[in-house]
């Protein structure tokens, strides 16, 4: 007699499902990382970014061919291009169409590209300020601070020469990262002012620069970077770099500080409720980066020549009140209006100030940056 064995089939257990469905997850995330789709995504448009800066460059060279001239309104700062119909403070290109462009790009996320004479080579320079994944996009890039944040940026090396500008009426600088105008007053243009580079020259009788709009401060540190070259010493108390708040009698006062050359201008100084210790000014002729650090507890000056580097500390704490930056100026001792006075017969190639107090890291970057650009020292 024959048997029959029925076969019997048998199912996944559930620790093997949950083992298969956990290494299909594992296999999916090792492909989604590899694949990262959002990277593609913001590659894919920084491409598109490199395109079209390219498409405007050219069609701006061609039109500098054929009109001897770039469009009107691009000059050393950078500007918005023109886009969705608006013309307000934005510089537009809409003599390029059809001409020259078939249309405008504009940025993937809707932002506008950005155009500027670039004043090193007198060429055009576009710049996509909305690149991602940390890429810099930018045709014919103007030499910029190595540490970003800054809220000041003045850089005289880009600046058109002219003698006897009236800052009230005509002068808007380049502040980088922050734009911002500067009046009252007035200062010269001059070419090599510090090294073979214009700078700013101020006569030390009736010119000097203040701000309204491009410098505030209200909080507890700040790091501040100025070059200069005094042409002749001048008086005590001579301002380079100053920082104001309104209706304080003088510069001692906790809420503000300025950079001033001391008695007898054989030395310089930061003030805030008192000086610091001195620093042996470079002298005339001899051109220097000063430096303030504000951390909150103290603050410390640099001071570095083409033949030397000093520094000095002392304990100085409180909180900034700072909503107006003079150059070559400071306030006067004792008039609460908030009225310049002495002013400093010396050059300023560039300023920088940031609202934190900067690691020493980033400090020696910037101040190797300018020792580069301006020739004070290795």
């Amino acid at each position: 007699m024959n048997k029959t064995h029925k076969g019997t089939r048998k199912g996944f257990t559930l620790l093997e499902i949950l083992l298969v469905i956990a290494l299909i997850g594992i296999l999916a995330a090792i492909v989604l990382v590899a694949i990262n789709p959002n990277r593609q995504i913001a590659q894919a448009r920084n491409a598109q970014r490199r395109s079209d800066i390219n498409t405007i460059y050219k069609g701006l060279e061609q039109y500098l061919i054929d009109n001897k001239e770039y469009p009107e309104g691009i000059d050393n700062k950078s500007r918005d291009i023109c886009i969705n119909g608006n013309t307000i403070n934005c510089v537009n290109l809409g003599v390029l169409v059809p001409t020259y462009l078939a249309a405008i790009p504009k940025d993937p996320s809707g932002l506008a590209y950005e155009v500027y004479k670039n004043s090193e080579n007198n060429r055009i320079g576009v710049e996509a300020t909305g690149s991602e994944l940390g890429q810099s996009i930018v045709l014919n890039p103007i030499s910029r601070p190595p540490v970003a944040g800054a809220i000041l940026w003045v850089d005289a090396s880009t600046l058109a020469t002219g003698t006897g500008i009236n800052a009230a009426t005509t002068a808007v600088l380049n502040l980088g990262s922050q734009d911002g105008t500067f009046n009252l007053g007035g200062y010269d243009v001059v070419s090599n002012g510090i090294g073979s580079k214009k700078a700013l020259r101020f006569n030390g009788t009736n010119q000097y620069l203040r701000s309204t709009d491009a410098y505030t401060n209200t909080g507890t540190s700040l790091t501040m970077f100025v070059v200069s070259q005094r042409i002749t010493t001048g008086e005590e108390y001579d301002g380079y770099l100053s920082c104001i708040f309104p209706n304080t009698k003088d510069f001692g006062d906790i809420r503000s500080f300025t950079y001033s050359q001391g008695s007898g201008g054989g030395f310089m100084y930061g003030e805030r409720t008192g000086s610091l210790p001195g620093i042996t000014h470079a002298g005339n002729g001899v051109p220097f980066i000063g430096t303030l650090k504000f951390d909150g507890t103290n603050v410390t000056h640099y001071q570095k020549t083409p033949t030397a580097s000093t520094s000095s500390t002392a304990g100085k704490s409180g909180t900034f009140g700072c909503t107006t930056t003079a150059l070559a100026a400071r306030q006067a001792g004792d008039n609460p209006s908030g009225s310049i006075g002495n002013l400093s017969n010396i050059f300023i190639g560039e300023v920088l100030i940031y609202n934190s107090a900067l690691s020493d890291t980033d400090r020696l970057a910037i101040i190797s940056y300018l020792s580069t650009k301006w020739g004070i020292g290795s």
